[in-house]
């Protein structure tokens, strides 16, 4: 029987997400198949000096390109770029390397230099063996980018009860959070950044001011970019009904905050391809109303949540929420079930082997 492939992952682990931790558990279920290793101080340059060789197959699973050249400064992304593409190129020829993409956005998040990005991004995908779609869609058009390589359909796992059992709504627990039990709570998760485009939310709701139910509230809980986030509460000074918490949600909590909302919304700019808010909030029994990006086809229009395309959709959703049946969070938390981690992990084990034979 062969070794175990060595799968190094960048990153190997993000603080602020489980999505790393639990797809690396998952994949130690096939340890005699796939070995998980670090790359020594995320570094290729590292790598390919410090690891100590042997015959085994490797892989290295990329899960964002900036990765390898991501700084605030152009210069230095470019020495980054200069000094790790050709050591991906080395890694690949001299030691037969395969290389995976994960394919989470279109491009990053806010970054300042998009035509480095850009051009990342294309070398990446020129060198890389294999490519993980985590939507159907997102697979078709890269398998047409890129057609050398492998492309599968992986998608975005559930979370399961790794942030507790599903906590009971309760007149009590809004209360807490200064509510009212008739309120209609539309949480905003996670990091406050500009990519997520908050302020097109504001203009939705703008658009009803007069109309809009009273009782439907914006709660933005999150900390992030602290200029975006003084805009933002700029920007909702004529919306009453927006309500900021300056605050991380630690795992221990999540359920508690998903219990005291009714919907958990986002609306996203064009980076965004696999958002985890969707599959977290879909997991904790809340359902989604999202912009209509790649990773939204886990959300099915009034069984889950709810899908739109532009403010004046989002606008014709928030009128209508009053009236619509809301799902139970069983039947949320069950719509995403089917999603696991270790079909998940079966995948990735079935891409690194094929990637070898």
């Amino acid at each position: 029987m062969s070794e175990p492939i060595e799968v190094f992952s960048m990153p190997f682990d993000v603080r602020t997400s489980p999505y790393f931790r639990l797809w690396r558990e998952a994949l130690e279920h096939y340890k005699d198949q796939v070995v998980m290793r670090e790359v020594p101080g995320q570094s290729l340059f590292q790598l390919l000096v410090k690891h100590p060789w042997r015959t085994r197959r490797h892989v290295l699973c990329i899960h964002w390109p900036t990765a390898l050249y991501g700084s605030k400064y152009a210069l230095k992304s470019i020495l980054l770029l200069c000094l790790n593409i050709p050591t991906l190129f080395v890694l690949k020829t001299l030691f037969s390397f395969k290389v995976v993409w994960v394919l989470h956005n279109r491009f990053e998040h806010d970054y300042p230099h998009p035509w480095i990005d850009s051009l990342g991004r294309s070398l990446v995908g020129s060198v890389a063996d294999g490519l993980v779609a985590q939507q159907r869609i997102t697979a078709e058009e890269f398998a047409a980018l890129y057609p050398r390589a492998k492309v599968v359909y992986i998608p975005h796992s559930n979370y399961g009860t790794y942030f507790g059992p599903l906590v009971e709504k309760s007149a009590a627990l809004r209360k807490r959070f200064g509510f009212a039990p008739g309120d209609i709570i539309l949480l905003i998760l996670g990091t406050v950044r500009p990519s997520k485009k908050i302020e097109n939310i504001f203009e939705a709701m703008r658009m009803l001011l007069g109309s809009l139910d009273p009782r439907i509230k914006l709660w933005v809980v999150g900390t992030g970019d602290g200029e975006y986030l003084k805009k933002l509460k700029g920007l909702a000074a004529d919306i009453p009904q927006v309500v900021f918490k300056d605050t991380f949600i630690p795992d221990n909590e999540m359920t508690t905050y998903a219990a005291c909302a009714d919907y958990s919304i986002s609306y996203f700019d064009e980076s965004e391809m696999t958002s985890g808010v969707v599959p977290l909030s879909l997991s904790v029994g809340l359902p989604v109303i999202v912009r209509n990006i790649p990773g939204a086809e886990q959300v099915k229009n009034g069984e889950n949540g709810f899908v739109f395309k532009s403010v004046e959709e989002l606008a014709d959703i928030l009128r209508a929420l009053p009236t619509a049946p809301a799902p139970s969070q069983k039947a949320v938390a069950a719509s995403i079930a089917p999603y696991t981690w270790d079909s998940a992990a079966r995948r990735y084990v079935v891409l690194y082997s094929v990637l070898w034979t």
